[in-house]
């Protein structure tokens, strides 16, 4: 799925793990380029988020003083559409739909920590969920805020390709 366009606009954001001076900053894409100036050395995570595309990691050691280039790839974001439903098949608005990465995916934690990973239904009990990290395994459930809990679904994106018609039942 790589087109190698530029991607314009997006988000990147650098967290530099330096025992005394410890970085977040964030930087926009202007034209697909993007910054940091005055970082410490030491092991760093790039993680890239752009409307479209899923969201990326990278882990990088930064040296004293250098100067590094990175071209970050970017694959499509996979999409999950569905609905919530309670036992007599009504929609369920306002539920929390919820997506956690299987263990085995080394940078689920760290895009959850930047990207976050949930997203609401809306009056009718419908959810579409954006920026699915394609070709990882990741299960899918709802929650609402007085604890009810659907069963989980385990599915696995394809980039560019939606998930449509998902249905969470709620026990």
């Amino acid at each position: 799925m790589a087109t190698r366009r530029t991607v314009i606009e997006g988000i990147v954001s650098l967290m530099v793990d330096h025992p005394i001076n410890p970085v977040s900053d964030m930087a926009f894409m202007e034209d697909g380029r993007f910054s940091f100036e005055g970082l410490p050395p030491g092991p760093a995570v790039l993680v890239t988020h752009a409307q479209g595309f899923a969201p990326t990691y990278s882990r990088m050691t930064l040296g004293a003083g250098a100067r590094e280039e990175r071209r970050v790839g970017l694959l499509l974001e996979g999409v999950v559409s569905g609905g919530v439903v309670d036992s007599a098949r009504q929609g369920v608005p306002a539920a929390t739909i919820h997506v956690v990465y299987n263990a085995g995916f080394e940078g689920a934690e760290m895009l959850e920590s930047f990207i976050g990973g949930h997203a609401f239904t809306g009056d009718e009990g419908r959810f579409i969920v954006n920026g699915i990290v394609p070709d990882e395994v990741f299960t899918i459930y709802a929650e609402t805020e007085d604890g009810r809990r659907s069963g989980a679904l385990t599915l696995e994106a394809t980039p560019g390709i939606p998930i449509e018609n998902v249905v969470l039942r709620m026990n």
